[in-house]
């Protein structure tokens, strides 16, 4: 449903282009007859409804990505959340609205807005369906009554206007005590709108309105579509019509818009219309030229076909020339579910492109892996099908509806590369047994490029490496090595995993510098690629070594700054002592739950400065007291309750309280730089604590974040003892 919604908002957004240039289009056809501007509506009904363009060269929109999707599905998974609605202002004043997700929300809020805006969009399509259902049931109702004049044509009291009611047998509704001229010629209107079936096509355009409730152009689109389709049907009946007849018929609208009365058309009949507008136009009509009749028509058809498509991609007549230099991977666009292997693991190449050449270099190096020579950059119209069928395995469609674009190019390299020239953007596509396996975007990096090789030798290579902070979430796991401590001292500790190398400050909490290991090829944690960490006895210098290379990586805290240079063992590195330095843990193995636990502290290493602190400085045999304190400027609150776990050398079980205990329904406030103490006597809440490892569990809310504040402590011979 989440997607169905998103593709809705997108094809809406497509089609405001669109309404917008019909709007401008039909001002400019003011004088033009009004079957033509009716009819542009119906390439506004096209865009409302399908999910895909078509391309020809007569398209007169902006060669950009509007056929993209201006709101991408993984929005609601994106930690930085992006959309494209084709104006950098626009675009930013979106996103900066868009709430992020943040390492201490473990669902995304995007999820949550997500599932809150479907049901607002089900519940406008449920209500505009159900007024007009009940609408047309209770005019029905009340239309029993109407006298039957023959054929269709039914007479009815108290008819605010003449209108068509009905889908398979329509019928023509008409107020008592119209004279015979005037019946006439409103017959012959409403005639009008069945043989044209428009009795069929406004049920069909508000079934659209429903759909795309939310958005006021479309509604304005269906008001201004239905007075079009009057003052075509106006238009017609006078087509022949003297001056005369033209009297006559804006005197029975006139007659029927002065006269009180209680019934309406409801939204899914028709009739009516804007009368002062209609009457104007019936007073003035005059019959177009042959000449402008058809001069209309040409310029409406090529303008329709001009706003039905987008412009259509060169097919010969594209290389990449202005493609030539250096990239490297900037994401991951798509990985093929059969892949099992995360792909950018381990990925530290640049790409080069030359005038005949692709090549495949190690970025640690320099050195060419893969070269693929004599190649003729001839850009091939990528069609949808052709698209489609890459994505293809055993009968098999996989989604890449994420990786459209208004104009598609692909350059052949081999049975294993292609390249894709998707609108302004290239892109690395990786083959497999035929259809695409993983499909990257590629940026430009300032290094010379002679024959699809990098144009230097290895020591003047830029030593100096482009720092990324890693991404992670707060369900990530630790990995199956768990994480390694790799520095302490009394302000800060450095740790490291698979998921990047962080400094944590002590005193503030939080994290205050990271990197990405996966971007140098220093992330592997066994194995031949085995990254060796050491820092120095400051903790200001950290050696970052892929034991399978000659180079090792340097990271300068102080000024979070990365070199790359040969290998060389660090001489004075810093070594831990019997375990004073405290240790690691993670409740359920993932990076939202790890703690560093040292004595009777426990910082909350990935819930930055969103924690709460705490520590035990009083207990007794079989009491503790346990002080909270608040380090963050907001509020915390917190019940009566808390979890007793033990351990018992596998995983943690719950302790239950004694039958008797019960908690207290209560809601307390810890301040902001406060602390609070609790005490908690095991012996008339639980009985005696056996021997063993144990911890509390303190459920805490910092304004729509909940977390969870662990003490552990031991007990040996019946006596409390903090670790």
């Amino acid at each position: 449903m989440k997607y169905l919604f998103m593709n809705i908002l997108n094809m809406s957004i497509r089609a405001n282009y669109v309404i917008l240039a019909v709007i401008v289009i039909r001002l400019l056809l003011r004088r033009s007859p009004k079957i033509i501007s009716y009819a542009l509506w119906s390439v506004v009904a096209f865009r409302l409804l399908c999910p895909f363009s078509l391309e020809s060269n007569l398209s007169i929109l902006p060669r950009t990505k509007i056929s993209n999707a201006h709101i991408s599905r993984d929005i609601i998974h994106d930690i930085d959340p992006q959309v494209n609605l084709e104006t950098a202002r626009v675009d930013n004043i979106v996103k900066n609205s868009i709430p992020r997700s943040t390492p201490d929300i473990i669902v995304n809020p995007m999820e949550t807005y997500m599932r809150i805006g479907i049901y607002i969009w089900l519940m406008g399509i449920l209500a505009m369906l159900t007024y007009s259902i009940v609408s047309i049931i209770i005019l029905k109702n009340k239309l029993k009554e109407a006298n039957h004049m023959g054929g269709n044509i039914y007479e009815a009291k108290n008819l605010r206007t003449p209108f068509v009611l009905g889908i398979t047998e329509p019928k023509i509704y008409l107020p008592v005590g119209i004279n015979e001229e005037e019946r006439y010629y409103i017959l012959r209107h409403e005639k009008v709108h069945i043989k044209r079936y428009d009795h069929l096509i406004k049920p069909f355009a508000f079934l659209i309105l429903c759909v795309h409730w939310f958005n006021p152009l479309v509604w304005i689109s269906f008001i201004l579509m239905s007075k079009d389709m009057e003052l075509s049907c106006d238009e017609r009946v006078l087509r022949d019509a003297d001056s005369n007849a033209k009297k006559l018929y804006a005197n029975s609208l006139l007659s029927l818009a002065s006269e009180k009365h209680i019934l309406n058309g409801g939204p899914l009949a028709f009739g009516g219309g804007s009368v002062k507008s209609r009457i104007k136009r019936i007073l003035n009509y005059k019959k177009p030229p042959f000449w402008i009749i058809i001069l209309s028509l040409v310029t409406v058809t090529l303008v329709g076909i001009g706003l039905l498509t987008n412009p259509k991609t060169s097919l010969n007549s594209k290389s990449l020339q202005s493609y030539t230099g250096a990239y490297q991977i900037d994401e991951l666009l798509y990985m093929c579910p059969e892949n099992t292997n995360h792909p950018m693991e381990g990925i530290t190449n640049f790409y080069g492109i030359s005038e005949t050449a692709f090549a495949i270099i190690d970025s640690n190096n320099g050195k060419t892996k893969e070269k693929f020579d004599n190649i003729k950059w001839k850009g091939q119209k990528l069609s949808r099908k052709k698209w489609e069928d890459m994505f293809q395995a055993d009968y098999l469609t996989y989604d890449f509806n994420d990786l459209e674009a208004s104009s598609k190019l692909i350059y052949i390299i081999s049975d294993s590369y292609n390249l894709l020239e998707m609108d302004d953007e290239l892109w690395l596509a990786e083959i497999n047994d035929g259809h695409i396996w993983n499909v990257y975007s590629l940026s430009r990096v300032d290094l010379p490029i002679k024959d699809g090789e990098l144009d230097v030798t290895r020591d003047k290579l830029d030593k100096k490496i482009k720092l990324t902070e890693p991404k992670w979430y707060p369900s990530q796991t630790t990995g199956a090595d768990m994480v390694e401590l790799d520095y302490v001292s009394d302000e800060i500790i450095i740790f490291h995993g698979y998921f990047g190398l962080y400094v944590y400050d002590l005193k503030d909490q939080r994290i205050i510098a990271s990197l990405d290991l996966k971007t140098i090829g220093c992330h592997m944690t066994q194995g031949d690629d085995y990254c060796q960490v050491t820092v120095s006895k400051d903790g200001n210098i950290v050696n970052l070594h892929p034991i399978s290379s000659e180079d090792m990586y340097v990271y300068t805290v102080s000024d979070h700054t990365l070199d790359r240079v040969p290998y060389k063992p660090m001489e004075e590195e810093f070594k831990f002592n019997n375990g004073e330095y405290g240790y690691l843990y993670s409740e359920n193995g993932t990076l939202g739950t790890l703690v560093y636990i040292r004595g009777d502290k426990s910082y909350g290493l990935f819930k930055n400065e969103e924690t709460v602190i705490s520590s035990v400085k009083e207990l007794t045999p079989s009491k503790i007291v346990i002080t909270y304190t608040n380090p963050t400027d907001k509020e915390v609150s917190y019940g009566d309750t808390h979890i007793l776990q033990g351990w018992n050398g596998q995983e943690w079980f719950n302790i239950p309280l004694k039958p008797n205990v019960a908690w207290r329904d209560i809601l307390n406030i810890l301040k902001a730089n406060k602390s609070v103490k609790e005490s908690i006597d095991f012996e008339s809440m639980y009985g005696e604590l056996d021997t063993g490892h144990y911890r509390i569990i303190k459920p805490m809310k910092i304004e729509s974040s909940s977390i969870d504040v662990i003490t552990q402590f031991d007990v040996k011979n019946g006596i409390i003892v903090i670790e």
